[in-house]
């Protein structure tokens, strides 16, 4: 059992030390957080949509259109009919109403 402790007690020392030599390297390479001693800087830009603060992407997620579904289903759909796609999905407009392809038949949804 001390021979298990002993061991322990050498892990945290070393552990500790080297963690000293690394805080220490990094204060005189004037680096001021442990994170940025690993992780470089952020690349991202302002404007793209990929970043959290672009305007274009905050638009395009705003303006976004869902598809909601209902429990009605209809069998054939109404005579001239043309295909959108709204939030990914391919739905059919028939004067004013949207249908969802579903097993033989198509379920009217909602779009917002």
């Amino acid at each position: 059992m001390i021979i298990k402790n002993n061991m322990i007690l050498k892990k945290v020392i070393l552990t500790s030390g080297i963690l000293l030599i690394i805080f220490i390297t990094g204060s005189m390479l004037g680096i001021t957080s442990i994170t940025s001693f690993f992780i470089n800087d952020a690349q991202a830009r302002l404007g793209r949509p990929a970043t959290a603060n672009s305007v274009a992407g905050v638009s395009r997620r705003t303006t976004r259109r869902r598809v909601y579904h209902t429990n009605r289903y209809v069998r054939v759909l109404p005579t001239r009919c043309t295909v959108v796609i709204v939030d990914d999905t391919s739905l059919h407009y028939c004067s004013g109403v949207y249908y969802l392809p579903h097993v033989r038949r198509y379920r009217v949804v909602t779009v917002k």
